[in-house]
């Protein structure tokens, strides 16, 4: 029901443009029931029918609205039969490390199947991470690169149309640099295969990376739960703790509360590491 031309088709049945619609197969339509019977619904409301060339029934009459179920639901198995073939298709041309298009990434160009290095765009990706080596920080890396000039991948729409060769911004970068395909490999549905493609960035040299973001991660969530400066506090008094604004959730109103955050306690809690003051 979302296809832009099915849309248009619909608005002209309201404007009372259209009496009648014709196709060659009712599966030209839609192949979906419940579309199906939201646009006959649609086409009683406006006193318009449809027919199709190669088969004949009437939506008229019980027999015929019969016909067409039994009609869309072999339509409707026919198109998830073809899209499950379509995703194991997919799956087993990734476990053997084939491209099967896309985004064509930073650093490659497609060339069938498989991707090849662009000399100077990779140039650019071995750059990122040895920026990261050396500062191990993405926020840095994009103050770095931004320096430097270094630039997204520039590419040609379908319709002749220049587009990338922008600044890289932070998630850009974060997803270069965890991107298991410049290390010669292939992801689907979050299992990584040997790839046919030519590595950018050594397995090793891209594992030392990862394990580099996951210190950073690991470290930041440290500094994110801490309490004070000297780490986080504990307290069974639920009194102590007193924010200078609360802001409380409430179904959809969001209330703005002023004084003492009471913390529920339910039992007594071991002797404090520290207590908050």
């Amino acid at each position: 029901m979302d296809r832009p031309a099915l849309q248009r088709l619909m608005r002209d049945i309201d404007e009372n443009r259209v009496d009648q619609i014709v196709v060659y197969k009712i599966d030209r339509l839609t192949r979906s029931l419940a579309d199906f019977a939201r646009l006959v619904d649609w086409l009683d409301a406006a006193n318009a029918s449809f027919v199709s060339v190669t088969q004949s029934f009437s939506a008229a009459t019980s027999m015929g609205r019969l016909t067409l179920n039994v009609l869309l639901s072999f339509a409707q198995f026919e198109r998830e039969v073809t899209a499950e073939r379509i995703r194991d298709k997919i799956a087993a041309s990734k476990k053997k490390g084939l491209w099967m298009g896309g985004y064509v990434p930073l650093g490659y160009d497609a060339a069938g199947r498989t991707l090849t290095i662009n000399e100077g765009e990779s140039k650019t990706v071995r750059r990122l991470f040895d920026l990261y080596e050396k500062h191990r920080a993405v926020n840095a890396v994009a103050k770095e690169a931004d320096r430097l000039g270094l630039r997204s991948k520039r590419y040609v729409t379908k319709s002749d149309r220049d587009q990338g060769g922008r600044h890289l911004s932070r998630g850009h970068i974060h997803k270069i640099l965890s991107n298991p395909l410049y290390a010669g490999r292939i992801v689907h549905k979050g299992a990584i295969y040997a790839g046919q493609h030519q590595a950018i960035i050594a397995p090793v040299h891209w594992q030392r990376i990862q394990d580099l973001m996951q210190r950073g991660h690991a470290q930041q969530r440290g500094r994110g739960n801490s309490g004070g400066p000297n780490g986080p506090c504990f307290s069974a008094r639920p009194d102590i703790i007193k924010p200078k604004r609360v802001i409380r959730k409430i179904g959809s109103e969001t209330r703005r509360q002023n004084g003492p955050f009471v913390l529920p306690v339910y039992g007594l809690m071991p002797e404090p590491r520290r207590a908050c003051l």
